[in-house]
C-alpha cells in the first residue's frame, strides 16, 4: 500500500510538472488522501525554493520556480508560501533589471520587468521601475548627444567644383571638420540631385562618408557609388535622370 502511494505521489508531480495534470486533477485529486496531498505540495515548495536560489526563476521550462508555485496553488488555492515564493520571483527580476540599468543594458531590463510583470502581475513598484528605466534610458541618450560635440557647421560649397578631397587624418579622427565638409556636399546634393562617387580607403570608411552626407541631405535618398582607393575623396557627377 505505502509503495502505491509513493508511486502515485511520483506520478503526480511529475505530470504537475508538464502542465498536463488539469484533467488529472480532476479525476485523481479526490482520491488521494489529505496526507498525500500535503507531501506532494510540500516537496514542490522545498524544489520551487530551491529553483529561487540556482536563478531557475522560469525557465527551463517545467523545471522552475515559477511552475512549481503555480502548481502548488492550483491544489491549494489560499497557500501563502506560494504566493510569497511568486512575489520573491518577481522581486528578484527586478533587482535584475536595476542592475541591468546601471549597466545601461535598457533592452534587457525591460526584458525582465516584464518577468517580473508576467509573474506577479503590475504593481506599484513595477510602474515606478518602469519609470525609472525609461528616465535613465532618456538621460544615457543626452549623454550620448553631448559626448558627440556640437552639431557640424554647413558651409556652402562652390557650385562650380566637382571633386572634393578629403583629409585622411580627419576622416580617421572623424572630426568635426570632415564632418562639416561631408554635410555641406550632403547639402548640395539634395539640391542638384548630383550623382555621387566616393572614394575611400576601405569600406567601413565609405560606408562612414555616405552616411554622413545622406544626414544632412533630408528626405533625399543619395544616389551613386563607394570605390576603394587610397586617395579620398567625394565626386559630383551629373544627375542620372
Amino acid at each position: 500500500m505505502l509503495t502505491n502511494v509513493i508511486c502515485l505521489q511520483f506520478s503526480f508531480l511529475q505530470l504537475l510538472m508538464r502542465r498536463q495534470f488539469w484533467l488529472f486533477c480532476l479525476l485523481i485529486m479526490p482520491l488521494m488522501s489529505e496526507a498525500s496531498l500535503q507531501v506532494a505540495i510540500n516537496e514542490l515548495l522545498e524544489k520551487a525554493e530551491q529553483d529561487v536560489l540556482a536563478d531557475r526563476l522560469t525557465t527551463p521550462v517545467s523545471n522552475n520556480a515559477y511552475d512549481r508555485y503555480k502548481a502548488v496553488l492550483l491544489l491549494d488555492q489560499g497557500n501563502q508560501r506560494a504566493a510569497l515564493g511568486l512575489r520573491s520571483i518577481a522581486a528578484r527580476y527586478m533587482d535584475m533589471a536595476r542592475f541591468s540599468v546601471k549597466k545601461r543594458r535598457f533592452a534587457k531590463a525591460r526584458n525582465q520587468l516584464s518577468q517580473a510583470v508576467y509573474v506577479n502581475g503590475r504593481t506599484p513598484q513595477t510602474q515606478r521601475l518602469t519609470q525609472d528605466i525609461r528616465k535613465a534610458e532618456k538621460q544615457a541618450r543626452l549623454a550620448r548627444v553631448e559626448a558627440s560635440g556640437p552639431a557640424p557647421v554647413i558651409k556652402k560649397v562652390d557650385a562650380e567644383q566637382k571633386t572634393f578631397s578629403l583629409n585622411p587624418a580627419d576622416l580617421s579622427q572623424r572630426n568635426q571638420s570632415v564632418k562639416s565638409h561631408l554635410a555641406s556636399l550632403g547639402q548640395r546634393v539634395q539640391d542638384t540631385k548630383e550623382y555621387v562617387l566616393i572614394y575611400a580607403r576601405n569600406d567601413s570608411e565609405g560606408r562612414w562618408i555616405y552616411q554622413q552626407m545622406r544626414k544632412a541631405s533630408t528626405g533625399y535618398r543619395l544616389r551613386g557609388d563607394i570605390k576603394r582607393h587610397k586617395k579620398p575623396r567625394v565626386v559630383l557627377q551629373e544627375p542620372l535622370d
